[in-house]
């Protein structure tokens, strides 16, 4: 003879398998704050990353100028600007350069202060200072040179 349940016995049975809709969708929702918060972390890393090889870039470029204008910086003398791409400018001030003792220096050889910065057009961030001493022998005075 077959076992016969009540219906109530039956009900319990099925209404205690699988989820509710309301955990269902407290999962959901539990999921989508996860995601979104990954996405943020994923977005921020990557942009982080590509402003570090922005700068990283700005520095061989304004180190390639500072080496530039040190290969002759007699012809350089007083302030220089320009653009570099893809994004940057420059600005640059060679001057004579004086000791701290004021001593007067050789007149073979003359001595230059070379101050360059480098920035991002349309950009907030703090351009990049390079600065450096050149010496520079006194058969290329400035007088008897032209300018770049």
């Amino acid at each position: 003879m077959p076992i016969r349940l009540n219906p109530q016995a039956r009900h319990r049975r099925y209404s205690q398998s699988g989820f509710s809709l309301l955990e269902v969708l407290v999962a959901l929702v539990i999921a989508a704050m996860v995601c979104g918060l990954a996405f943020k972390v994923i977005g921020n890393a990557s942009r982080t990353a590509a402003t570090s090889q922005d700068y990283q870039s700005g520095l061989q470029l304004a180190d390639a100028q500072l080496a530039r204008i040190a290969l002759q910086p007699e012809k350089w003398l007083g302030q220089h600007q320009g653009t570099l791409p893809p994004h940057f400018y420059w600005q640059a001030q060679v001057s004579h350069w004086q000791s701290q003792a004021d001593q007067p220096t050789s007149p073979d050889w003359a001595l230059y202060r070379i101050d360059l910065q480098l920035g991002w057009t349309g950009r907030a961030e703090p351009p990049v200072r390079l600065s450096t001493l050149r010496l520079s022998h006194a058969s290329a005075r400035p007088d008897t040179m032209a300018a770049p």
